[in-house]
């Protein structure tokens, strides 16, 4: 769906890069106890929201201009 909508984005570059990935992480992060692995999905799911939000804005944009 987004690829139609949205060519210019896509997850394809991203560590996490689908949304069962990012709520798997999420879980597995009350369960870490590594600092750096903690640090490291932290950055890995903000990355993922950050595109995961900007691509919601810009499929909004496609659709109010039709």
């Amino acid at each position: 769906m987004i690829p139609a909508l949205v060519t210019d984005l896509d997850y394809s570059d991203l560590e996490i890069s689908k949304g069962s990935s990012a709520m798997y992480a999420f879980e597995q992060l009350f369960h870490e106890t590594y600092k750096n692995r903690i640090r490291e999905t932290k950055r890995y799911l903000l990355e993922y929201c950050r595109r995961d939000t900007l691509t919601m804005v810009r499929i909004f944009e496609v659709l109010e201009s039709v």
